[in-house]
């Protein structure tokens, strides 16, 4: 039942991204920044996963006790295996308990999102800096041996390129080595 349901919250949250990518093609000024696109998806995705509800647990390790809070956040911590600090764009928490003995353990996310705005005259203009945080969104797919800590179970990477000639946008889930091997022992 509970991986059923990771499985519609995930493929929710990506059709909304895929629908709004559409919209953003045509009329991609109504978002001018990425911050605008990150802020549009995540009350997206947040009004799309009403039905699911809020989680409950200690989310945060400075909170003495259990409270509610919403399963998506934009741009939260998160550290990728050596303790390297992480702010992808949107992502979703699993309906778990959450422990925070270890300080350099991720809440336990479903699914991570990373988002590249370029435009004529601005935004990331690197493919070197997309590819690093394709790599990252790898890294965080990968569970950390002997720790006990496990990946995040899916990770999405969207890129919406504007430029004179139009507006363009390209979504995709990102895989990791581990995480074909696993799909092919299913």
């Amino acid at each position: 039942m509970v991986e059923d349901n990771n499985k519609m919250i995930v493929d929710i949250a990506e059709k909304t991204v895929e629908k709004f990518a559409r919209e953003w093609e045509q009329n991609p000024y109504l978002w001018d920044s990425e911050a605008d696109v990150h802020g549009e998806l995540y009350v997206r995705i947040k009004k799309a996963l009403e039905i699911f509800g809020t989680v409950k647990g200690r989310y945060k390790a400075y909170m003495t006790q259990e409270a509610f809070f919403n399963r998506i956040y934009c741009k939260p911590l998160t550290y990728i295996e050596g303790g390297e600090r992480y702010y992808p764009d949107i992502v979703i928490y699993e309906d778990v308990t959450f422990n925070h003995d270890n300080k350099e353990m991720n809440e336990p996310m479903l699914w991570v999102c990373e988002i590249k705005y370029k435009t004529q005259w601005g935004g990331d203009q690197n493919e070197a800096n997309r590819a690093y945080d394709k790599g990252k969104l790898q890294r965080l797919l990968q569970p950390r041996p002997n720790t006990g800590i496990n990946g995040t179970k899916y990770a999405y990477f969207v890129e919406l390129v504007r430029t004179r000639e139009g507006a363009k946008s390209h979504c995709d889930r990102v895989h990791c080595n581990y995480q074909r091997d696993q799909e092919n022992k299913d």
